[in-house]
């Protein structure tokens, strides 16, 4: 590779062409992970937990491994007999970060935190949806903004 081929492929790599807004810096600024709310320019947003050895993969491409829906527990079955139970419907490990429960308009539907990140963080969810933890010194801080089609969350707690 070239010089200007080696500058190209980091940009891709950083995505540099990604709007800023998307991209914070500060470990305090709300990184939005899930948006599927009808955009102008058709844009959405669904990430994903990658394994380490497969990120230069995914990153490779603009396909994804896992799209929106994936992810959900499931059984296998050989021909009539379950044989085992997966935890998430990727086998190479992709699992979304974002579930988004649909109750056929029996419910209000949100989307959802994966529960080891939330449990992880030790987050709950206060009066109004919006994630919570509490600091080392017992304060209550607001880490997540949870709406319908759209979930944020402090940068610094995803990239612990």
């Amino acid at each position: 590779m070239n010089e200007q081929e080696i500058a190209e492929e980091r940009s891709r790599l950083y995505q540099d062409d990604l709007p800023q807004k998307l991209i914070p810096q500060n470990p305090r600024e709300f990184v939005t992970v899930f948006d599927l709310r009808d955009a102008a320019d058709d844009t959405a947003i669904f990430s994903a937990l990658v394994p380490v050895g497969l990120v230069s993969t995914v990153l490779s491409t603009h396909e994804w491994d896992i799209t929106y829906g994936d992810g959900r527990p499931y059984f296998e079955h050989d021909g009539n007999t379950v044989t085992s139970y997966q935890r998430i419907s990727d086998h190479k490990g992709v699992e979304p970060f974002i579930h988004d429960r649909d109750y056929h308009n029996r419910w209000r539907s949100l989307p959802e935190v994966i529960e080891e990140f939330r449990l992880f963080h030790n987050l709950y969810h206060d009066s109004h949806g919006d994630l919570r933890m509490v600091d080392h010194d017992d304060a209550e801080v607001h880490v997540g903004f949870i709406k319908e089609k759209c979930v944020s969350i402090q940068l610094g707690l995803i990239q612990q």
